[in-house]
C-alpha cells in the first residue's frame, strides 16, 4: 500500500504528468529535451525522472554512449499503451476489475486511474484559466463531474451498470453529426462500507 501511496503523491505532481505527456514517443526523449518540451529546469528534471522511472511510469528506452557520459532516452508510451489497453478484452474500454485480476495487476490499475484522473483535473484547471483570461467569453464546457451514492440492491446495481456501459458503447455509433471531437468519460462505481 505505501507504494501506492507513493504513486499518488507522485502522479499529483505537475511535472510528472507534463512528462508523461510530452515523453510518449516510443522511441524516447533525453531529459534535455523533455526539459524543453516542458519548460522544466534541466538540473530540476533527473530527481523526477528517476522517480517515474521507478514507478514504471516511464521507462529507459535506449542508451547512448556520448565520450565518457551515458544518455538515457525516456518514455511513456508504455503507460500510455497500458492504460488503452485496459478495456480491450471485448472490443471496448469497459473493465469489469475481478478479484484475480485486481490482484495480478494492481499497480498498473491504479497507474491508470490516477493518471485518467490527473487529466481531467488538469483539463478543469484549463478550463478555469481560459475563463480567468476571458471572462467575457462564454464558452459551451466540454467538461463535467457528477458523483452520487445511491442505496441499490445487487440487481439493480447490475442493472444500471449494464445501462451505462450499453449508453457508451452506443454513443458513436448514433451519433449522426458531423462536428466531432474526441471525449473523454471515467466510470468508477466502489461499494460504500469496503
Amino acid at each position: 500500500m505505501n507504494n501506492i501511496n507513493e504513486l499518488a503523491k507522485l502522479m499529483a505532481d505537475k511535472k510528472v504528468i507534463a512528462i508523461i505527456q510530452a515523453a510518449q514517443d516510443p522511441q524516447g526523449l533525453t531529459p534535455k529535451e523533455i526539459a524543453q518540451q516542458t519548460g522544466i529546469a534541466t538540473n530540476k528534471i533527473y530527481y523526477t525522472l528517476k522517480k517515474m522511472v521507478d514507478h514504471h511510469l516511464l521507462e529507459i528506452v535506449h542508451q547512448k554512449r556520448i565520450k565518457n557520459l551515458q544518455e538515457y532516452y525516456y518514455s511513456s508510451a508504455s503507460l500510455i499503451k497500458n492504460q488503452n489497453q485496459f478495456g480491450q478484452a471485448l472490443g471496448s474500454n469497459i473493465v469489469n476489475i475481478s478479484p484475480e485480476w485486481v490482484a495480478n495487476n494492481m499497480e498498473e490499475i491504479v497507474r491508470a486511474i490516477i493518471y485518467t484522473q490527473q487529466q481531467f483535473i488538469n483539463a478543469f484547471q484549463k478550463l478555469q484559466q481560459q475563463y480567468q483570461a476571458h471572462p467575457q467569453t462564454q464558452q459551451e464546457s466540454h467538461l463535467s463531474y457528477s458523483s452520487d451514492q445511491l442505496q441499490l440492491s445487487a440487481a439493480a446495481e447490475k442493472k444500471l451498470t449494464a445501462q451505462i456501459y450499453q449508453l457508451l458503447a452506443n454513443a458513436e455509433k448514433q451519433d449522426t453529426g458531423t462536428d466531432k471531437h474526441s471525449i473523454n468519460f471515467l466510470f468508477e462505481k466502489w461499494p460504500q462500507n469496503q
